[in-house]
């Protein structure tokens, strides 16, 4: 539904499995490109869609990490 919705918007947006290296969640991610996360999440929210956590990826050669931007309460 979110992925729908972003993509009726003209976001780029892509369902991917969530990375094993993040515990908590129900399997799947979001991925933006950088500079849309907060105009997604204000669009997802107004629209009923529960955002627990946000992460960046971080690339550097063959290492890729996963660090926590923010979590939301709601």
């Amino acid at each position: 539904m979110a992925e729908q919705a972003l993509l009726e918007e003209a976001f780029y947006v892509r369902v991917m499995p969530k990375p094993s290296v993040i515990e908590a969640g129900c399997g799947f991610c979001l991925r933006f490109l950088p500079g849309d996360i907060d105009k997604a999440v204000s669009f997802l929210s107004k629209r009923g869609v529960n955002i627990k956590e946000i992460y960046r990826v971080e690339e550097s050669g063959a290492n890729v990490s996963y660090n926590r931007q923010a979590v939301i309460r709601q």
